[in-house]
């Protein structure tokens, strides 16, 4: 799948370091540049304001004044965080993103590899002049603290599970939206035999039922209440008995699920942002794929909505970045884009997995019609084939008489016959796994098997196997080593080089 991959690292206090890395041909190009971190930051004080005080108002209707406020006000704070990240590359992600919306073929993804300390940054809010970014591309979000600790077994094929978990704290005040929450999201699974449902709701939803259902899941869907404090242990989601559902409460748990979808509401900033991410990074090291979760405050009916659109896209074959990519465009056309909630969510790891292996559900006109004619082929196959099956043992069994072959058994009056195509099978999909690679120092050379991949740090993805890995840096001793690459865990890569003597 194409990619564009963003790596947003901080450099101090002041500067962060940016790099662009276009995996869209054979012979990828990477930028570098840097960016004042101040004014990336006022940016996101003045969003974070915006979004506050329009979450404190009533809902008030798109057509309104205050909403178009609120609105281009939103796309005002997008367009100068586009600008001053993006720098010299705005017109080329600009038209990348303009041709992906005109086009019929696959959108690329947009990675965003950030360090943890930048996690609460609204990338996804960015505007590129004509269009909100994630509007336009699938976005997702890699965090350089993430790495795996256990085996995540891929749980693609086989038995599957769907927990879901809503309203631990018993908030009487959003009780209605969770149950409509919870009652979306089963209907959508509940009609496919594929799946097994897992709900808890209130007191039934303590950390122990949780726990116990957990292992194995596909699935973990949870809506309620967030808090953020600065002790890890008191940062997650509120439970019915006043405990804590929190990052160091999971750091027990045994084959994650596959994908987490955190639909609740956690303060976030540059203070309280490690609270939310507890559960977040927890799951992600603990093996889950990806993970689901808001970067601000959401009014309970829109993330119901987000939810149930969501789901039904991911059922339908499209991959994590795509269904939330759409379900966030629904929800700012339906409910309006002065609405924050559509620009909330993040996806942190990999937007490319699928729900569904192959995404056929919701097929083009044209695809259609091949369709039909496949199905034809393959029923006139059929037909050929329980003929041969029934002619031949007649033919057999004639006494005296000659033994007929199966063409000449299924070919009576006619000399030509034009066989069905036959199906031809489509290659495997390469295995890939990441790579993540740290150095000391810093804007290393990384090299796989003798071919260059980037700079340190950085996450490549990188087929399964072993591989012979290579980091050299002028003035230090090489260092070289043969890695195992599994599509999970990660593979993770910490060196110090050694200086040369002079």
């Amino acid at each position: 799948m194409r990619s564009i991959e963003i790596t947003i690292t901080s450099l101090s206090t002041t500067m962060l370091a940016a790099s662009i890395d276009y995996h869209l041909d054979a012979s990828p190009i990477v930028k570098r540049w840097q960016v004042d971190r101040a004014i990336v930051d006022g940016i996101w004080h003045a969003v974070r304001a915006a979004v506050r005080e329009a979450l404190r108002e009533p809902p008030s209707p798109p057509d309104s004044p205050r909403a178009r406020e609120v609105a281009e006000s939103l796309r005002s704070f997008g367009l100068a965080l586009f600008q001053e990240i993006f720098m010299d590359e705005c017109d080329r992600i600009r038209d990348l993103a303009a041709s992906a919306v005109t086009s019929s073929g696959e959108r690329p993804f947009v990675i965003f590899k950030i360090d943890k300390g930048l996690a609460y940054l609204p990338l996804e809010l960015m505007h590129d002049g004509r269009a909100f970014l994630c509007h336009s591309l699938p976005v997702g979000r890699v965090l350089y603290a993430e790495e795996a600790e256990v085996r995540s077994v891929l749980r693609d094929q086989g038995p599957r599970s769907v927990v879901i978990v809503g309203d631990p704290s018993e908030d009487a005040a959003i009780r209605g939206d969770i149950e409509r929450e919870i009652d979306a999201v089963r209907s959508i699974f509940r009609g496919s035999s594929d799946f097994a449902l897992k709900i808890a709701i209130g007191r039934e939803a303590g950390d122990e039922r949780i726990l116990a259902d957990l292992p194995g899941a596909t699935i973990f869907h949870l809506t309620g209440h967030g808090v953020a404090s600065d002790h890890e242990r008191t940062s997650g989601v509120k439970l019915a008995n006043g405990r804590i559902l929190s990052g160091p409460s999971l750091k027990g748990l045994q084959n994650a699920p596959a994908f987490a979808f955190l639909n609740i509401c956690t303060p976030a900033s540059e203070e309280t942002w490690k609270g939310s991410l507890g559960l977040i990074e927890t799951l992600l090291r603990r093996g889950t794929r990806a993970c689901i979760a808001s970067l601000w405050e959401l009014r309970s009916q829109s993330a119901v909505f987000v939810a149930k659109r969501f789901y039904a896209h991911l059922v339908a074959g499209v991959t994590l970045g795509e269904a939330l990519r759409r379900s966030r465009l629904e929800a700012a056309e339906k409910l309006g884009f002065h609405d924050p909630t559509w620009a909330a969510y993040a996806l942190y790891g990999d937007p490319r997995w699928a729900l569904v292996a192959t995404p056929e559900a919701l097929p083009s006109p044209e695809r259609r019609s091949k369709s039909k004619t496949l199905k034809y082929l393959v029923l006139a196959g059929t037909v050929a084939a329980l003929a041969a099956l029934i002619l031949i043992p007649m033919a057999v069994m004639k006494e005296g008489g000659e033994r007929t072959s199966p063409a000449q058994t299924a070919v009576s009056d006619t000399e030509t016959v034009e066989s069905p195509p036959q199906a031809t099978q489509p290659p495997e999909p390469v295995k890939v796994g990441y790579l993540v690679v740290e150095s000391k120092p810093k804007d290393a050379q990384v090299l796989l098997d003798g071919e260059e991949l980037g700079t340190t740090p950085n996450t490549f993805e990188v087929p399964v196997g072993q591989h012979d890995v290579v980091i050299a840096k002028a003035g230090y001793k090489q260092w070289e080593a043969s890695v195992e690459i599994k599509q999970s865990p990660r593979a993770n890569v910490k060196v110090t080089l050694e200086r040369l003597r002079q």
